[in-house]
């Protein structure tokens, strides 16, 4: 028979990671409950968001929330160069890639999804319409 003997302090060190782990409530620094009772997490650059809603009334699970890379963390294309047929970094006609279009008051853009991974969110206009697209 074999026979594994472990020091005192290790085996002490084991049994509370499994106890703590088995909470992620208490084991994440990133949420709390402030003197109001209200549910908080911080996001990486300390902004404290309130998710009592969520907990509460919708049935959340703080561990299912991600805390977030924090406000404006991924920044938007704003106004992006139209690029025409022929110019440089347009498509050739043969080329297949994703695009997101949005077609307002007669015209219409679109947005390759190569270029949207990294921002997320284009602010732009059409004629005198401003609009916001999301991927």
């Amino acid at each position: 028979m074999l026979r594994l003997v472990l020091p005192t302090s290790l085996l002490l060190v084991c049994l509370i990671f499994i106890l703590t782990s088995c909470n992620p409530d208490s084991s994440d620094p990133r949420s709390s409950i402030d003197d109001q009772g209200r549910i908080r997490i911080t996001d990486r650059t300390g902004e404290s968001w309130d998710i009592t809603y969520a907990i509460q009334e919708l049935g959340f699970q703080i561990h299912e929330f991600g805390h977030g890379l924090g406000r404006d963390a991924i920044q938007p294309l704003i106004d992006p160069t139209v690029l025409n047929p022929g110019a440089p970094g347009y498509p050739h006609e043969h080329e297949l890639f994703q695009m997101i279009g949005v077609a307002l008051e007669g015209a219409s853009r679109g947005y390759s999804i190569r270029r949207l991974i990294r921002h997320e969110v284009v602010n732009d206009s059409l004629g005198e319409t401003a609009f916001v697209a999301t991927y």
